[in-house]
Parts: structure tokens; C-alpha cells; sequence
């Protein structure tokens, strides 16, 4: 990718920079130097509020971080929103304005 320096920030040709990663899609964060995808798997749900992990979700791109962002080698859980899927994200790190959740959970039936 061609960078440009503008102002002293390193600038992407699709005007992304790193500081912007959190805010990006999927494809911008992908072509954006300095950004990582954030990959997480669906859980599937038990009655009204309960969570099972399904072993047949596919990996989703979640979110977008600054590939600069340390992430714990842990599985975490979380979810955009009260009403939003639930999802395992095995990198350790959640999206910006995501809330965590206790996990882990059986596995679906």
C-alpha cells in the first residue's frame, strides 16, 4: 500500500490512518497498514438468555484494531449490545464499545 505523510501522520490511499482501525469496516481495516481484524465466532442461544458455543460457527470479522494493541492470549466473549449476537473472540481483545460477557458455555446441542 502507498502511504503519503500529511501533517505528520502516516496516511493510507483509502485515508485511513492506525488512530482510525477502531472505526473502520471490514475491508478498510484489512487494506489499512497499522490495522488488525478482530475475528470472533458467533455462540448460539439457550432459551431467552442463556449462550451455547457452537463448534460449527464460522469465524466472523467483528471489529478492527491498531495491529500497535497488545491483545492476552485468552478467549474472551462479548457483544456490541444487550440484544446483539454474542460472540467468542479467541484473541483476547473485544471491539471498541463492546461489553464483556462471562463465558465460557457448553457447548450448543
Amino acid at each position: 500500500m502507498r502511504w503519503m505523510l500529511l501533517m505528520g501522520l502516516a496516511v493510507g490511499c483509502n485515508g485511513a490512518t492506525p488512530a482510525d482501525c477502531p472505526a473502520v469496516d471490514a475491508d478498510t481495516c484489512a487494506a489499512t497498514e497499522g490495522c488488525a481484524t478482530i475475528q470472533g465466532y458467533a455462540l448460539g442461544l439457550v432459551g431467552t438468555d442463556g449462550f451455547c458455543e457452537d463448534d460449527q460457527a464460522d469465524a466472523e470479522v467483528v471489529g478492527c484494531k491498531s495491529s500497535e494493541l497488545d491483545c492476552p492470549a485468552v478467549e474472551v466473549y462479548g457483544q456490541a449490545g444487550d440484544d446483539a449476537t454474542a460472540y467468542r473472540v479467541p484473541a483476547g481483545c473485544l471491539p471498541d464499545g463492546w461489553t464483556s460477557i462471562e463465558g465460557p458455555f457448553p457447548a450448543c446441542e
